[in-house]
């Protein structure tokens, strides 16, 4: 039984069902089943990605050799894989895709002062509870670090890391999945934000999101895991309870709100007197958090219990309510892949010769390196949003 049989089976899909949506015959559709991986087409794959909520290319990656995440998917005890395990396998998928091309295109020779200044901040093994204190010794520790004084707020956490030489690009994912990190010898520290995750529809969710992962690059790089463990972890972590990286999580989520809002600055702000909502707003409007980061900071620090109800503040706060623009991956201005490489990974046959490659190359050289996502989804003639953007590097190679 192929993997595509048995990919099929575990997400709940008939041989009809996918056959009918394809627009095949059962004999025609048992056909491609029984296809080798490499053999199919990459319109067939788009197809198959739409019909089953998942892209079967990554799943059927090459690259890694116990064809993980599949041996996660196979090993799962159901018959049927539950729904929310299918978004936890999407969203590991999708970053393990982008971990392994993020590798190839940042310039291994240029990691700058980044790697160098995040190489001074040692691991911290204290995953203790939040009210234990570690979470806001680091985040002081990091301001200290940063240059900032003990109670002042964060203008542009963007401004401030990318000053440090620290990556920001931004990708489409499932929105279970806001961002994550990467940092390794010989590879500029960076943080991958998602178009699409639940909580970075505001600036504010994304300031605290920035911060969490600054937390993971500071004091949690021997517990950050590579692509393949990541997938593993991910796909598998809805089938089983807590383990260690919850912890870790935890402890950037708390790390994220005491760097942003620091204690003396929210209780000076909080002692002022009057209103709770007020005083709440005068939060959030401080220091730039939302309304659930402020209500957990102030049940941190003891000033506010989460269970007290207290009527809603609107998060859209004036002073916060611009998107700090984070550059796409297409437009990342880090050395890319050469236009022929990004096509053969996207593909597309027959591109060592003939009038398709001529003409690939000549609208690179036109552009001067610079082929857009669109130009390119031009010479593939089809819709431009069907081209996974993390193939599209910002071709200057």
């Amino acid at each position: 039984m192929g993997y595509l049989k048995d990919i099929r089976m575990r997400l709940g899909f008939s041989e009809d069902e996918v056959a009918g949506r394809l627009s095949l015959s059962r004999r025609a559709y048992r056909a491609l089943e029984e296809q080798p991986h490499d053999d199919l087409e990459f319109d067939t794959l788009l197809e198959l990605r739409d019909v089953l909520g998942l892209d079967i290319n990554s799943l059927l990656e090459a690259s890694f050799p116990e064809r993980f995440p599949i041996a996660a998917l196979l090993k799962s005890s159901a018959e049927t894989l539950p729904l929310e395990s299918r978004l936890a396998l999407a969203a590991a998928t999708s970053v393990g895709r982008d971990f392994k091309y993020l590798k190839v295109c940042l310039d291994p020779d240029q990691p700058g002062t980044a790697w160098e200044w995040l190489k001074t901040f040692e691991h911290d093994d204290d995953y203790s509870h939040p009210r234990e204190g570690a979470p806001e010794r680091l985040a002081r520790l990091a301001r200290e670090r940063l240059g900032l004084s003990a109670d002042e707020p964060i203008p542009s956490i963007f401004k401030l890391l990318r000053g440090r030489g620290i990556l920001f690009l931004e990708d489409e994912h499932v929105p279970e999945l806001d961002a994550f990190s990467m940092v390794a010898e010989g590879v500029a520290p960076l943080i991958m934000s998602n178009l699409y995750g639940g909580h970075m529809a505001t600036a504010v969710e994304r300031r605290v999101a920035w911060a969490h992962e600054l937390c993971h690059l500071m004091f949690d790089r021997p517990m950050m895991l590579d692509a393949k463990r990541l997938c593993v972890h991910e796909a598998s972590s809805r089938l089983r309870g807590r383990s260690l990286w919850d912890d870790v999580e935890r402890r950037a989520r708390a790390f994220a709100v005491y760097l942003l809002a620091p204690r003396e600055g929210v209780t000076r702000i909080w002692r002022r007197g009057g209103e709770e909502t007020t005083r709440i707003r005068g939060v959030m409007e401080h220091f730039g958090i939302g309304y659930q980061a402020t209500r957990g900071q102030l049940d941190n620090l003891g000033l506010l219990s989460m269970r007290r109800k207290v009527g809603y503040v609107d998060p859209m706060l004036p002073l916060w309510d611009s998107k700090e623009v984070t550059p796409q991956l297409g437009d990342a201005g880090a050395p890319g892949l050469p236009p022929m490489r990004v096509l053969r990974d996207l593909g597309v046959p027959d591109l060592r010769c003939g009038v398709f490659a001529q003409e690939v190359l000549s609208t690179w050289q036109r552009h001067r390196g610079e082929v857009t996502q669109g130009q390119i989804a031009g010479l593939l003639r089809v819709p431009n949003g069907l081209l996974q953007v993390h193939y599209l590097r910002d071709l200057r190679s």
